[in-house]
């Protein structure tokens, strides 16, 4: 009877182990709008003056933030 208790006890300290392994990790909260448009299936982008191309650090911008870029006219 005793070695039985032992058992069932060593099983039930078991299972919040097992539960916890079993876990799925969340996922991480997009970096950019685009990302979070592209989890539900959409783009996200921006018009662009084609001068401001030529700005380094404006390019690098529209390339980390949007996904898709057009043209501006005027």
């Amino acid at each position: 009877m005793i070695a039985a208790s032992v058992v069932l006890a060593a099983a039930g300290a078991a299972v919040p182990l097992v539960a916890l392994a079993a876990r799925t990790p969340e996922a991480a909260a997009p970096a950019t709008a685009a990302d979070a448009a592209a989890g539900s299936g959409r783009y996200f982008g921006t018009a662009v003056a084609g001068g401001r191309l030529g700005d380094s650090t404006y390019s690098t911008i529209l390339d980390r933030e949007f996904k898709m870029i057009t043209r501006r006219t005027k």
